[in-house]
């Protein structure tokens, strides 16, 4: 469980993506094409969102006013294994492999984000599970 890793009290967020979300927005103020533009745009929102609940992480008074942070945190890690995800999902086209954006990404996408970095653990596998049954995308196109 989340609850009884050590590092939550050691945690220090990484500086915000500014620049990244800079440079993803002028791809898609310079890009016309929807299948491209769409999963660019949700993504920046994503980044956005995210960095905006684990900044609050920094703030040890917000951390123990937090009931729950536990359930938060894990809640985090699915929307930051989506993000992953999704940024993963543009590949194909970036290289040239594809010639539109993604359609859809996958629970078990997501699901393997977590598993790749070791951050699986009983309450994120049941979550991903929830996840699973209510439908087997977490994002799609349009």
């Amino acid at each position: 469980m989340l609850a009884n890793k050590s590092y939550i009290d050691d945690f220090s967020a990484p500086p915000p993506p500014s620049t990244h979300i800079d440079e993803l927005k002028s791809i898609v103020a310079s890009t016309e094409d929807k299948t491209v533009t769409d999963p660019i745009s949700d993504l920046i929102r994503e980044i956005q969102t995210l960095w905006a609940r684990v900044d609050m992480l920094n703030n040890r008074t917000e951390q123990k006013r937090q009931a729950g942070i536990v359930i938060s945190v894990n809640n985090w890690i699915i929307q930051a294994a989506k993000t992953y995800a999704l940024a993963e999902s543009l590949f194909e086209y970036a290289r040239g492999e594809s010639e539109e954006g993604p359609l859809e990404v996958k629970v078990k996408h997501l699901e393997s984000v977590i598993f790749r970095y070791h951050l699986e653990d009983a309450d994120l596998s049941a979550m991903i599970k929830v996840l699973m049954e209510k439908s087997e995308l977490v994002w799609r196109r349009g």
